[in-house]
């Protein structure tokens, strides 16, 4: 009883004898208090893992690449660390005002003090469009619960959702492939179960609660993208080393507004952002759902230490959103460098 509230102690010993039913409510409440505040933990869990198992492992530092910038990092003291980094610093500063002063900054241009880049213009030659149009044409028209069902049997991505009690994948594979069409397009459940001939709402709803959480969503994303990134054609757009992220913003329907909470740029409509990762062979290897109102800038390290595919992340591009100095120095401590 030491773990118990005197607030629960009262219930507990209602009726002056001990309430066993609500003493098991009372362990499963503290149980999950103590979860979502990091006091107990999981085994094997990736959400309610221990801290000590989120930290650098003691014999990777044996293993550190030599010259590698963890390798400076761990070795170095901060003083010669940091001299080095601002030594660099000068070196880039001094060739930008050189190139600049020459006229031969790639693709921008310093005149009166000011800096201007070039715009962006559309690459695409006039003949390839012709062409886009003739191989769009040539696809075939397929079911995407029949897409969904070949990818699957070429990576396996069911099985990343497994059941919340026994880890096993799902049994009905088909029905699994309604409920994330229902979820991926906002659909609903109810209006899946109608277009579905052999999905009711109570197979679909008893799915979503059992096998699809965001723990497995995170597991199945990583197996699409490493998939994607053993196919030839993706080896033509880049080593998979490189990544960007920005936000999108998606309005909310209802008609209440969140006046408390004014953004800059969406002023108070109710809405919500979609904080996307991507690498440069173009797999979206992380998406996670944020509110409009919230800075962008912490979720950029949450998308290169917590996705699970395989890309070696060595440099990471944001815009100004996506940007602070506290960002921008634990990037460089984790081997990234970010732009």
């Amino acid at each position: 009883m030491a773990f118990v509230s005197p607030r629960w102690r009262k219930l507990i010993a209602a009726g002056g004898g001990l309430n066993r039913k609500v003493y098991e409510i009372c362990v499963f409440a503290r149980l999950r208090d103590a979860l979502r505040a990091g006091e107990v933990w999981v085994p094997g869990a990736h959400k309610y893992r221990s801290f000590d198992a989120q930290l650098l492992p003691p014999g990777a530092i044996a293993r550190v690449e030599p010259g590698g910038a963890l390798d400076a990092v761990l070795r170095l003291d901060p003083d010669t660390w940091l001299a080095a980094r601002r030594e660099r610093l000068n070196m880039l500063l001094r060739e930008t005002e050189r190139l600049a002063a020459a006229g031969a900054l790639p693709d921008a241009a310093v005149a009166a003090g000011r800096l201007s880049i070039t715009p962006l213009r559309n690459a695409t030659p006039d003949a390839a469009r012709p062409m886009a149009r003739r191989l769009y044409t040539l696809l075939p028209r397929v079911r995407i619960t029949d897409l969904l069902e070949e990818v699957d049997a070429w990576t396996g991505m069911s099985d990343c959702f497994g059941h919340l009690r026994t880890g096993h994948p799902p049994k009905d594979r088909r029905a699994l492939y309604a409920a994330l069409i229902a979820d991926g397009l906002n659909l609903g459940l109810t209006r899946m179960s109608e277009a579905c001939e052999d999905a009711s709402y109570w197979r679909l709803a008893r799915l979503v609660d059992w096998h699809m959480r965001e723990d497995t969503y995170a597991l199945a994303t990583g197996t699409l993208v490493d998939a994607q990134d053993k196919a030839p054609f993706a080896h033509l757009w880049g080593d998979g080393s490189t990544s960007s992220s920005d936000g999108q913003h998606f309005h909310a329907g209802g008609p209440a507004r969140a006046v408390a909470d004014a953004n800059a740029r969406y002023g108070t409509e109710p809405g919500v952002k979609f904080y996307t990762h991507i690498s440069d062979r173009f797999a979206a290897f992380h998406v996670k759902a944020i509110a409009a109102t919230a800075p962008e800038a912490p979720y950029v390290l949450d998308g290169l230490l917590q996705h699970e595919a395989r890309a070696p992340i060595r440099e990471h591009h944001t815009d100004t959103g996506g940007f602070t100095d506290h960002v921008f120095a634990l990037c460089a401590l984790l081997g990234v460098n970010q732009h």
